[in-house]
């Protein structure tokens, strides 16, 4: 049987400025992860995958380099069956069943909104959101790049994985950027909505 050591910290989320939601009248959901630091030894905190992932780096300094999949936007669209998703068996439709908003928040550089789709990408695990309609948590946030994820269902969700909440994201960057162009200081926001009641925001924010 595999032991593991969880780690818990004191949660990086309230050590940061206030938040507020990122659409008027909605609630603030705190992001709590449980990853794997090294083999056998998960940490389990709150926060952003960025604030995560520093912690992960004061642990292992090579958690990038073991745990975080580099990807291409093409390499991310291709079959699921790659290693980049190969550790989930179910991905985010935003396209055949769900819907876009483009350009409703301030923008932000593409470069680094792809950044936090790649962190997001390499944490295993099912996020989970408390009950909406209206409910946020603000999953990703690096040089000025917000990633949020909102529940507008009345029930507690849990997604498949943080890969669906990454899903959401470069659903945006690829229908989204300004003038169609994937490069790095291109600018970006979006909503991406999905059937089942829950939708991803792309937006900057000051981090």
């Amino acid at each position: 049987m595999k032991l593991f050591t969880i780690l818990t910290l004191p949660s990086l989320y309230s050590l940061s400025h206030a938040l507020s939601a990122p659409i008027k009248g909605y609630g603030i959901w705190e992001p709590e992860w449980e990853v794997e630091a090294l083999p056998g030894h998960t940490l389990k905190s709150r926060g952003t995958i960025e604030e995560v992932r520093s912690e992960l780096l004061r642990i292992n300094p090579d958690w990038d380099s073991h745990y975080v999949v580099e990807r291409s936007l093409e390499q991310r669209d291709q079959s699921s069956s790659s290693s980049w998703s190969s550790e989930f068996s179910k991905r985010a439709d935003f396209y055949e069943d769900g819907y876009l908003k483009c350009g409703v928040y301030t923008e932000a550089d593409v470069g680094d909104v792809w950044t936090g789709i790649n962190y997001l990408g390499g944490v295993q695990g099912r996020p989970g959101n408390g009950p909406g309609p209206g409910n946020c948590g603000r999953v990703s946030c690096g040089y000025d790049a917000a990633i949020w994820w909102c529940n507008d269902s009345p029930q507690a969700k849990q997604l498949e994985s943080y890969d669906s909440i990454a899903d959401g994201a470069t659903a945006i960057l690829q229908s989204c950027a300004r003038d169609g162009g994937f490069s790095w200081d291109n600018k970006v926001s979006g909503q991406a909505f999905h059937y089942t009641n829950w939708n991803v925001i792309v937006r900057r924010e000051e981090c």
